[in-house]
This record gives structure tokens, sequence and C-alpha cells, in this order.
């Protein structure tokens, strides 16, 4: 051992806790910035000739100080607060958003979106937000272009879930109802006000009754009003062939049914649209002791209007509402994740990128395989705690002073000794 060691020591450690301070006002300076990740400074020893390899077999060799090994980012979650903007939505739990610049996949966990005026669905720093359009396996850019000033899309296809209640007696189908009081009084439950929209993107409407015909078993049929298809207005036309549902005894549909649970509904409009022809999955039904119900799950139909506002759902479901109210989907945003979430490298401008092996990134809806939610309105803030960071930065000042007074010291030893040398 010799006594420059210890200049070179506290050299050393006078740079690794600069660098420690560095790293504190960096997370204090981003207290406030959106989606902010804090990092924490990793120590380790120096040794002059490495691990296991002493200099002397009397004595161990004197350690030659310290350095900073790796700058982790730390993943917790931070604050959710609500904004009201619809654009807004923050992650609640694990996972980043996916953006891209046409080339480059990036990552970030701030959610404050807006929508270019091509459409794009972008960034702050304008790349855009990528997602899975209808029917899509494939990540594309997310855009409504389409639906900014829509001249409607007709109606092809519906989905409905809910239950049928299995506590209610068996009844009798009508075979020509005149009245929709004849209907209410006979069906065991009714779906009103279902809404779909022809071919010049007018909306239209229907019911559907469902009548228990048997143990375990509905029948469901379409009606709508007289006046839709240039009939009598207040008489109800039956639209749709019936549709017979028959549940297991858990209270899900059979396999048999299940497979055949589709409602084709035909309109002749009177407005000079086209004839419609859709069909109304309700695949997903089931009969419970519970009350009845129904709730949209999806359609591909639109009114003829344009985009008033817009709405993330907590399974990343992004949807354009209509100046009608009508919510049309328009992609699901996925999230992404790896097993060692220290591979995402922080590159500024809130964003990250994969430094790792691909095969070990994930893509994921959120909400699912231990993802986050979608908080719609809110945004995330940072997760920097400031009375950690200004109990980490005293600690580093105290070392960084400490530091600095054994390299004064040393100094003044090594001036001693060179003096008693010449003299």
């Amino acid at each position: 051992m010799r006594l420059e060691t210890a200049l070179y020591s506290s050299s050393q450690g006078l740079h690794t806790h600069g660098n420690a301070i560095s790293v504190v006002g960096d997370n204090i300076s981003n207290a406030s910035t959106t989606g902010f990740k804090s990092e924490r400074v990793d120590f380790s020893d120096l040794m002059p000739e490495g691990y296991e390899l002493a200099q002397s077999s009397v004595l161990g060799s004197a350690g030659s100080g310290s350095l900073i090994t790796d700058v982790k980012t730390m993943y917790e979650g931070g604050t959710i607060e609500y904004t009201g903007r619809s654009l807004d939505t923050g992650i609640d739990g694990n996972g980043f958003f996916i953006l891209s610049d046409g080339n480059t996949n990036y990552y970030s966990r701030a959610g404050d979106f807006q929508v270019r005026k091509d459409g794009t669905v972008i960034n702050n720093n304008g790349l855009t937000l990528q997602g899975y359009l209808k029917d899509s396996t494939t990540l594309s850019d997310i855009s409504v272009a389409g639906l900014l000033s829509s001249s409607g899309k007709e109606t092809t296809q519906m989905a409905l879930t809910g239950n049928v209640t299995s506590e209610t007696p068996i009844t009798t189908v009508l075979d020509n109802p005149t009245t929709f009081k004849e209907i209410n009084e006979a069906a065991s439950f009714i779906a009103g006000d279902i809404n779909f929209y022809d071919s010049l993107g007018a909306r239209h409407s229907m019911i559907l009754a469902f009548y228990k015909t048997g143990v375990n078993e509905y029948k469901a049929i379409g009606y709508t009003n007289g006046s839709e298809v240039g009939k009598e207005e207040g008489v109800p036309v039956k639209v749709s062939d019936a549709v017979t549902l028959k549940f297991k005894e858990d209270g899900t549909l059979s396999d048999e049914s299940k497979a055949n649970a589709k409602i084709n509904v035909n309109m002749n409009y009177t407005n000079g649209a086209n004839a419609g022809n859709f069909t109304i999955d309700v695949s997903n039904f089931t009969q419970y002791a519970s009350v009845s119900y129904i709730s949209l799950a999806d359609q591909d139909g639109y009114s003829a209007s344009s985009v008033k506002d817009y709405e993330f759902s907590s399974d990343g479901n992004f949807y354009a509402i209509m100046e009608d109210d009508t919510r049309v989907f328009v992609a699901n945003v996925p999230l992404a994740d790896a097993i060692d979430r220290q591979t995402f490298k922080r590159v500024g401008d809130s964003l990250y990128q994969y430094r790792g092996d691909s095969s070990n990134i994930r893509i994921e809806s959120s909400g699912t395989k231990g993802l986050g939610e979608l908080k719609t309105a809110s945004l995330e803030y940072s997760n920097v705690d400031i009375a950690d960071e200004f109990v980490s930065m005293i600690l580093y000042q105290r070392a960084y002073q400490a530091n600095s007074q054994v390299f004064n010291v040393t100094g003044t030893l090594i001036e001693n000794t060179i003096a008693m040398i010449r003299n």
C-alpha cells in the first residue's frame, strides 16, 4: 500500500459522489414530469488488481475507491391524477405505451396524447401511438382520419352481451303482434332502443324480444316500428327470424347455440338508403337468476356526423365520440413490458428504447397478464419522492465532503514527505 492510493481513492470518491448528486438533481428536476421514473445509483468498490488478486501475500491489497456500476430506473407507479381531458390516459400498473416514428418503436409512460390535423394520434414529440385496428393483429398507426368529418357507415355487424333471467315463467311466442303493448305483455324480456345505421348514415332503432319457451330455452326476435320501413306508425314489424338460445345447467349457452347465436336483421328503408342487412351476435348471453339486461359490446356502423370527443377505456379500447353520442371503436391500445424492465433505456422526452433480447418483450392488452389498466382522462405523475431525494442528497454531500477532506489531507502528507526527503 502506498500513500498515493488514498489520493486516487478519494479522487475516485469525489467523482463517484459528484455523479450521484447529479442523479439526485435530475430526479428532483423531473418531480413534475408526466410519467417520469426516478433513478437510483448503485455503487461498488474498486481494487487495484481486481477480484482475488492481492499484491502481497502478507498484507491484503488496499482498495482504490468506488465507482458507479449502474443507474437503475425505479418503475414504481406514480400518482394517477384526474385531468378531465379525454386524450389523457394514465397507466395504473405495469407497462408502456408503444410509439413509432415510422422506423423505430419507442416506449413511454406519458399518456398525454393529441390528434393531428390529419387524424393521427400522437404524443407531444409527434410520435404516433400504436395499436390494433379493428380485426387486425398487427400494430399500426392509430388514426381517426376517416371520422373527422364523416358521411357515416352502414351497420353490417353488431355484438350484444347480456343476461336473460332464469326466474321467469315460460311464455308463448307471438306470431303477428299488432302493437308493441302485446309484445311487452307476452315477452319475457324486451331489449329496447337498439340503434344502427343505414348506408346514408341515418340512425334507426329496433327492439329485441326474448321469449322463454322452455326450461333453459329462449327465443329472440327483432321488431322495428312500421314507420322505419314504410309501414304504419306504431305497428311492430318483424325484421328477423326467431333465434333459439339453449342454455346449459351452469347458465352459459350450449355449444350448438353459441355457434348459431346470430340474429339476421333485414330492413327495407324508405329514405333512399340501401336495404339493410346485418347480424347481431348474442353468443355471449347467459341465463342466470339475476335480472335481465343487455349491453352493446360492439358495432361497426356510425352516423353521418363529426367527432366531438374521444375516450380511452380501461381495457385499452380507444373510441371516437360522434356528435350524436355514438361511440365508434378506433383501435385497441396495447401495452409493452419485459421480464427485466432495466432493458428499457431512457432516451429523453419521456421516452425509452428497448435494448434487450427482442424475445423477452411482450405486448398485451391492458389489464391482462399482469399489465396495468388505462385510466381515462387522467395522467400518471412522476414517482419522485422529494423527501427521499433530500436524504440521498445529504448523504452524498457528506460523502463528497469527506472524500474532499481525505484528498486534502493526503496531499498535505505527500508534501510533508517530500519536504522531509529534501531536508
